[in-house]
């Protein structure tokens, strides 16, 4: 089984790597057609600077050009930039996801490569760069019709204040990227196992910050290993039907993408049994949005559960060649 879930979570991560370079490339597309076009259309606009319609000449004092039509040129230009912003930011979002967990499945396979990139890219500060362009841009717009405007100025400023604030508040990762758990990610590294054998939990911490934020003042209990169907916020901690419990020692604290390792025995404890065959759930403490520890009595299960399947009585050794020959010869008197 061991072997089993290595080579899972090899393809997922494999997988994982795929994905990642999948939008990495449309990132990368849609950033060289989408600044490309923006520069382009900002350079037409230049047609702004002009006051008529049509020139005056001997008799005719020309036709103005409507400010409104000047104004409504640049706000299509915010929205355009606002637009390629939320589409840029989408793939940015799924390529997250996609780094995050490979983040947690590297921990398992030993392997760095992609810790090293992350490193690398939130110390280069890429992302904020990449923002600080969305915002050079919606300026420049502003500017443009600080230029050209004169009556309808106030309103262009204010559409330009409300989608420079709107590309600000999207960079913020907090409103953007929820994990399923918090920032806290939870692993079963098997889902189906015979009895006797042992299975990881494996705790990650996903935040850019030591978790928790202050060293436990006190032991405290993790998680708690359960029949389905059973809920252990309903019961005493001596409750024979909590089989299994997680405890973090006092003064624990765990850096940023470090993890801890539980192993859960499927053996009964104290004696040669096993658990019997079924299906089990773990249910695991939670977290508020601060990072504050809910009370024990709160504890949510876990997405995944553990099929624990009857351990294959041992059968008799295979008779040896010499074996047989032995037993097929005649005894003698």
């Amino acid at each position: 089984m061991a072997a089993d879930s290595g080579n899972t979570f090899l393809k997922e991560w494999e997988e994982s790597r795929s994905v990642l370079k999948t939008f990495d490339d449309r990132l990368h597309d849609i950033r060289k057609y989408g600044f490309s076009f923006i520069t382009a259309f900002l350079t037409a606009t230049t047609i702004l600077f002009e006051r008529y319609i049509v020139d005056p000449s001997t008799g005719f004092t020309g036709e103005v050009f409507p400010e409104s039509i000047k104004a409504t040129i640049l706000g299509v230009t915010l929205l355009l930039i606002l637009g390629l912003y939320i589409l840029d930011r989408n793939y940015r979002v799924f390529q997250k996801a996609a780094s995050t967990r490979i983040n947690v499945l590297e921990k398992l396979l030993n392997i760095e490569l992609s810790d090293v990139i992350t490193q690398r890219y939130r110390k280069s500060l890429v992302e904020a760069f990449m923002t600080v362009v969305y915002l050079c841009f919606v300026a420049g717009v502003g500017l443009l019709g600080l230029a050209v405007l004169s009556n309808s100025l106030i309103y262009l400023l204010t559409a330009t204040l409300i989608v420079g604030l709107v590309i600000l508040i999207l960079s913020i990762d907090f409103f953007v990227v929820k994990f399923r758990y918090g920032m806290i990610d939870w692993i079963l590294d098997k889902l189906e196992c015979k009895q006797g054998d042992e299975v990881r939990i494996i705790l990650t911490n996903l935040s850019g910050k030591d978790f928790p934020k202050e060293a436990l003042a006190e032991e405290v209990v993790m998680w708690k290993f359960v029949k389905q169907c059973d809920n252990p916020n309903k019961m005493d901690n001596n409750d024979k039907k909590i089989l299994r419990t997680g405890v973090l020692c006092k003064g624990f604290q765990i850096d940023p993408s470090h993890n801890y390792i539980w192993i859960l025995e499927t053996k009964e404890q104290g004696d040669d049994k096993y658990l019997d065959p079924g299906i089990y759930c773990i249910y695991r403490r939670v977290f508020t949005k601060k990072g504050e520890m809910l009370p024990e009595n709160k504890m949510h299960p876990l997405c995944r559960k553990l099929r624990i399947i009857s351990k294959p009585k041992d059968s008799p050794p295979k008779p040896t060649i010499h074996r047989v020959i032995m037993e097929s010869e005649p005894k003698s008197k």
